[in-house]
């Protein structure tokens, strides 16, 4: 299935997007990013988080429907206990919808490295 579709998405339902743990795709992170210009303008911190997209876990979400990535969400792992959110993007036509806290937060067992919690 090719998730690099950048097109108009199916909003408003939970079912809508499906979570896909690390896949690293750093052109739909990227192009999301872009989205945002009023979030993330600094060219520099743009392109390192399109870096960060390569290599930290990560959890984006995926619409159902057309493939395109409509959310992100970059974790650090500190030690094998913890972790903590590095980046949260939501594409703007799913903001003011509580998508990022649906989508993009995790159960516990799965935010960090083994063996972790998660914390809200």
């Amino acid at each position: 299935m090719c998730f690099r579709h950048y097109g108009r998405v199916n909003r408003g339902t939970e079912t809508s997007a499906q979570i896909v743990r690390d896949r690293r795709d750093s052109e739909a992170v990227e192009h999301l990013l872009r989205l945002l210009p009023e979030w993330f303008g600094i060219e520099d911190a743009t392109l390192q988080y399109v870096e960060d997209a390569r290599a930290k876990p990560n959890y984006l979400a995926v619409d159902r429907s057309s493939g395109a990535v409509v959310g992100v969400l970059l974790t650090t792992a500190h030690n094998p206990l913890s972790a903590e959110i590095h980046l949260v993007a939501v594409a703007p036509e799913f903001h003011r919808e509580a998508s990022g806290g649906r989508w993009l937060l995790p159960p516990s067992s799965t935010c960090g490295p083994a063996g972790s919690s998660c914390r809200r």
